[in-house]
């Protein structure tokens, strides 16, 4: 990490992509460099209306403020675990949530762990960078610099209030169900030495929303669950976008950790394809299958917002699914004592590699 000087400017290198639309619904990407500052002007852009630039983050810009929670284990593994008498001690290595800023072009960016204050922000609320903050040159990661978020003042919506007030680790968690219509697009991706490979659109389609007959999914799951007063659809058929399932291909590496970076680089093509200025312009929600490997762990989702991501074959499983759509929605997790995820008796634990089940829905707690 290089540490600035006060209010120096520093600036990283970020993957840029040129696009391109199949047939089908595939998105292309090939790689191109420009730079990108944290403070001050543009950098010179690169002179061809098939590059497109991440947007410059400036001064006193609004971020919106987003945790993580990830999914390391099976929910088969973690039992198996379990009844063998191993609690299995927390990894500080793998940390059960990452605190994040997202820019309005829906670009999320890693607050560096330890770097500054984020206590008592919740996930959801608008903030701004402290001033001497930066970007960790080669990543999507921002240092706070020993700094905190500055919350900025929001109007809270009638229908939908903020369900994680607190970043302690013996926060109040509340939610109000989600209802209504939502839409979803599920995104295969193939990267850069690996690619998603469990299955093809239609069977992805299948798996999320049952469009070829498929019994439990995420679709009949929420809407089982909450006697169809919350309805899943696919998203994006107005932009050609079929059964709510795209394939982007991005030039970004397929190796481990590598998923803050492939996540905005997938965000970019979809932006610059479509020709919107967010992924939300099109769907509700956003899954990113991303290739086996890539990330640490089975499966993560932003709360309170619109992106999950998946390690490969847990795009397809209805528990991993609804687990994270859940983490959208505002649901936090269902512990049992001081074990996260281990109370089996809803969907907010443990998350399971099966196609057909389990068939649960949430804790009363949830419902």
């Amino acid at each position: 990490i290089i540490h600035p000087t006060s209010r120096e400017m520093f600036r990283s290198y970020f993957t840029v992509a040129a696009i391109a639309l199949a047939a089908t619904s595939t998105i292309g990407v090939g790689a191109a460099v420009v730079e990108k500052s944290l403070r001050g002007r543009n950098a010179d852009t690169v002179a061809s209306a098939n590059k497109h630039q991440h947007r410059v983050l400036q001064e006193e810009e609004e971020f919106t403020f987003l945790i993580a929670d990830i999914q390391y284990e099976d929910g088969f593994t973690a039992t198996s675990r379990k009844l063998q008498g191993n609690s299995g001690n927390k990894n500080p290595n793998r940390p059960e949530r990452t605190m994040n800023v997202q820019d309005a072009e829906g670009m999320i960016y890693e607050i560096e762990a330890g770097s500054g204050d984020t206590a008592g922000t919740s996930s959801g609320s608008t903030v701004t960078l402290p001033d001497n903050a930066f970007m960790t040159p080669g990543t999507n990661k921002i240092n706070l610099n020993g700094g905190g978020l500055k919350k900025k003042t929001k109007k809270e919506k009638k229908e939908k209030r903020d369900l994680q007030e607190d970043d302690s680790s013996t926060e109040l968690r509340r939610h109000l169900t989600a209802i209504g219509t939502k839409t979803v697009v599920a995104v295969r991706v193939i990267a850069s030495g690996g690619a998603y490979n469990w299955t093809d659109e239609a069977g992805l389609s299948d798996d999320v929303f049952g469009t070829n007959g498929d019994a439990y999914n995420l679709k009949t799951g929420f809407e089982g669950c909450s006697h169809n007063q919350l309805i899943i659809n696919p998203g994006g058929g107005d932009k050609g976008i079929n059964d709510g399932v795209v394939t982007v291909t991005v030039s970004t590496a397929a190796t481990s950790g590598n998923d803050v970076n492939m996540r905005n680089d997938i965000t970019a093509a979809i932006n610059a394809q479509f020709g919107v200025t967010n992924p939300t312009d099109i769907a509700d929600h956003w899954m990113y299958c991303l290739p086996p490997g890539v990330m640490n762990g089975i499966a993560y989702a932003f709360i309170n917002s619109w992106m999950s991501v998946y390690s490969n074959e847990w795009c397809n499983y209805p528990s991993g699914q609804i687990h994270e759509l859940g983490h959208n929605f505002g649901y936090a997790h269902s512990n049992e004592g001081t074990q996260s995820y281990a109370d089996q008796s809803g969907m907010m634990g443990y998350s399971y590699s099966q196609d057909e089940g389990p068939v649960m829905c949430f804790n009363a707690a949830k419902s």
